[in-house]
C-alpha cells in the first residue's frame, strides 16, 4: 500500500469511527462485521465483549484481553 492510500485509509477510519461512536445499531451479522472490522481488527488478536441494549443499540465495547498475532488467552473468572 502506497503513502498515500495509507493516509486515506486511515482517514475513512477515523470517519467511520466517529459515526459508529453514536450508539450503532447491531441489527444484521453484516452490522457486526462492519462495526468489527473498524473497532476490533488489528495487527494483534483481541477478545472484546459487546453489550447491547433491547433495540440492538451498543452500549459498551470492553476489551476484555490482548494477544499475540495469532492467540488470545481468555479465563473466566469463578465467583
Amino acid at each position: 500500500m502506497t503513502p498515500q492510500e495509507e493516509t486515506i485509509v486511515l482517514e475513512a477510519r477515523d470517519i467511520l469511527g466517529r459515526y459508529l461512536s453514536q450508539n450503532p445499531v447491531i441489527g444484521s451479522w453484516q452490522a457486526l462485521l462492519d462495526y468489527s472490522a473498524l473497532s476490533v481488527r488489528g495487527p494483534i488478536e483481541r477478545f472484546h465483549v459487546l453489550y447491547l441494549d433491547r433495540k440492538n443499540r451498543i452500549i459498551s465495547d470492553e476489551l476484555l484481553s490482548t494477544g499475540t498475532v495469532d492467540h488470545v488467552p481468555v479465563y473466566p473468572r469463578e465467583r
